[in-house]
């Protein structure tokens, strides 16, 4: 486990290089131990959640390693699905006296309450988008700490990092059009308001002329629970 408790499977040097890990790793262990085609021709990857954000995001900056991409209920529209949990950041923290005790509870074996789970994964997203081998615990917060205000700062840093902009830049929109089959999907009634950054993400991949594949799950599902 990362220091901050959790991953985005991106690499961060607050919590560690996951995507070399998975890529460089994971991947050649598998082709050299199985029986794979080993080609970015015929490889997929998928995820949900963070897993999905992880999916499209490694399709969009590692050209060519995959030519299938399952999106499902991954992080975009930073807006709706950070800004939420930021806003509770520091109320949530006053709980454990701080960001350091908070730290400190991620190694301890005790029950755990939704404030802690609210926050380490908010936390989790800022080390990943905003580390800064200068402060403490190796990232920016996004708020400050005084009044628990937004730094606008962080945000726009974080902000980069959202599918729904990093597909209107050419590299990642080319590395997309390139995947022979592109699926998003989410929960109707996402808790993080993921429905939404799915149907914007969509959008903005018709404009750039994407080919995929995208819908809401028209049951009760929420985040938590099984697509």
């Amino acid at each position: 486990m990362d220091p901050v408790g959790g991953a985005l499977h991106l690499n961060s040097p607050a919590i560690g290089n996951y995507a070399d890990y998975l890529l460089d790793e994971i991947v050649p262990y598998v082709d050299a131990n199985f029986r794979t085609l080993a080609t970015g021709k015929r490889r997929g990857i998928m995820g949900r959640s963070s897993g999905g954000y992880a999916a499209i995001y490694h399709a969009m900056t590692r050209p060519g390693m995959f030519n299938a991409v399952a999106d499902h209920s991954g992080d975009s529209y930073f807006e709706y699905m950070a800004l939420p949990e930021i806003a509770k950041l520091h109320m949530n923290l006053a709980r454990y006296g701080g960001l350091d005790g908070l730290m400190e509870d991620t190694r301890l074996n005790t029950p755990k309450s939704q404030a802690f789970y609210d926050s380490i994964s908010i936390l989790t997203w800022t080390a990943t988008f905003a580390p800064n081998p200068e402060a403490p615990h190796g990232f920016d917060l996004p708020i400050d700490l005084e009044t628990g205000a937004l730094r606008e700062d962080v945000w726009q840093r974080c902000l980069q990092y959202d599918p729904v902009r990093m597909v209107s830049k050419p590299a990642y929109a080319d590395a997309l059009r390139n995947v022979k089959e592109l699926f998003i999907d989410c929960g109707q009634f996402d808790e993080y308001n993921l429905q939404v950054g799915a149907r914007l993400l969509s959008q903005q991949l018709r404009k750039m002329s994407i080919p995929h594949t995208t819908k809401n799950i028209p049951a009760d599902t929420g985040h938590a629970l099984p697509l």
